[in-house]
């Protein structure tokens, strides 16, 4: 893709501006000092590096972005996150 054809450079460049666009809004409603991804759009060759630049424009000037970071624990993050969930909940829930 690095050197590929121009449209798929220009659906790449779409792809990352919706993106931007969806992680922007997420900022605005959240504040999160970080947005962790996990699974196959982790793993796409130097996409994390750019969602930064590509939050900007969605974003008010002056908006604090936030890190962007690959997940640690790889695929099973989400299902990790999901089952600790549950634990605190049930948990919560106990008498």
């Amino acid at each position: 893709m690095q050197h590929g054809d121009a449209q798929a450079q220009n659906t790449m460049a779409c792809y990352l501006d919706l993106l931007g666009a969806a992680f922007a809004g997420m900022v605005l409603a959240y504040d999160p000092d970080i947005i962790v991804l996990c699974g196959g759009v982790s793993l796409t060759p130097g996409l994390i590096e750019k969602i930064p630049a590509a939050m900007k424009p969605h974003l008010f000037s002056g908006t604090d972005l936030p890190s962007v970071a690959r997940a640690r624990s790889g695929d099973a993050s989400g299902a990790r996150g999901a089952a600790l969930i549950a634990e605190q909940q049930f948990a919560q829930n106990q008498y």
